[in-house]
C-alpha cells in the first residue's frame, strides 16, 4: 500500500494529517480508557480476545495514510482554495476504506442475493466503539445520542446490536471520562 509522503504535505493536506492522527490518538485514548474499566470491573477478562483487541486499535484506519485514502478524503473534508470537490473520488476512497476495515458495520454487509447481514466479531464492536467515541469526542454528543440517531440506517445482525446496546452504557463512561480530561 503506497502511503503519503509526510514531508512532501502542506497547506490542507497537513491540516488532514492532523486530523487523522488526532482521531486515531483519540481512539487510542478511549481504549486506554475502556482497558482500565475492563481490569476493575472484568469486561474483557479473556487474554487472547483482549490481545487482539490491542493489535486492532494499535493499526486502527492506518489506511487512510494510503494515497487513495487520504487524497480522496482531504479533498472532500479540506478542500483547497478553489478546488472542486469530487463525490465520485471520496465515495471510493470511503468503500476502499470501509471494505480493508472490519471495524466499520458496511464490512460485514454483502451486496450478494439482496443484502446479507453478517455478525460482526465482538473485537472489530469494540474497536467500532471506540471510534464512536472519538467522533463522539469531536462532535460532542454522547455515543448512545448518536447511535440512538442513526441506529436505523446502519445494518447489523441481530446479535451485533445486542452487544451494541449492552456496552452502550459502558462507552457512553469512557466517553465521559476523557471529555473531562
Amino acid at each position: 500500500m503506497e502511503t503519503v509522503d509526510r514531508s512532501a504535505l502542506s497547506g490542507k493536506d497537513l491540516e488532514y494529517l492532523d486530523y487523522i492522527d488526532d482521531h486515531i490518538g483519540k481512539v487510542k485514548s478511549a481504549w486506554g480508557v475502556l482497558k482500565r474499566l475492563s481490569v476493575t470491573n472484568g469486561l474483557l477478562a479473556d487474554d487472547f480476545f483482549y490481545s487482539n483487541v490491542e493489535i486492532l486499535i494499535g493499526n486502527h484506519d492506518k489506511s487512510k495514510y494510503s494515497n487513495i485514502e487520504f487524497h480522496g478524503y482531504r479533498q472532500w473534508f479540506f478542500p483547497k482554495e478553489g478546488e472542486v470537490k469530487s463525490e465520485a473520488f471520496f465515495l471510493s476512497a470511503w468503500n476502499r476504506h470501509q471494505k480493508r476495515n472490519p471495524h466499520h458495520w458496511e464490512y460485514w454487509v454483502m451486496p450478494t442475493r439482496g443484502l446479507t447481514i453478517l455478525e460482526m466479531p465482538m473485537e472489530f464492536i469494540i474497536e467500532m466503539m471506540m471510534d464512536w467515541v472519538a467522533m463522539s469526542l469531536k462532535f460532542n454528543n454522547k455515543p448512545s445520542e448518536w447511535y440512538k440517531k442513526n441506529q436505523d440506517s446502519i445494518s447489523l445482525g441481530g446479535h451485533t446490536r445486542y452487544e451494541i446496546v449492552q456496552w452502550m452504557g459502558v462507552i457512553d463512561g469512557v466517553w465521559e471520562k476523557l471529555k473531562e480530561a
